[in-house]
């Protein structure tokens, strides 16, 4: 999809880390940021696809690990703003 749709000069770099861990989300800021061992870039956006299974829950029945799941994968995303 990137290389069809991507504007011409446009790079993407998919970076693999756990948002659930402090420690990947300091790290994958410093190499986004750092210019001497990571990329150097400043970013525009970014577009995290983080997310905790929750096959066979309805809205109706979420429970506490649900409720864990989420405040996981938010906490993290907001510290990567």
């Amino acid at each position: 999809m990137y290389a069809r749709y991507g504007a011409r000069g446009s790079q993407l770099v998919v970076v693999p880390f756990n948002q659930g861990s402090l420690q990947d989300v300091n790290a994958l800021v410093s190499y986004i940021y750092d210019v001497k061992k990571g990329l150097g870039w400043d970013l525009d956006y970014i577009v995290p696809f983080a997310a905790i299974p929750e096959n066979g829950r309805e809205i109706d029945n979420i429970d506490s690990k649900s409720e864990l799941a989420h405040r996981i994968m938010l906490t993290n995303l907001l510290r990567m703003l």
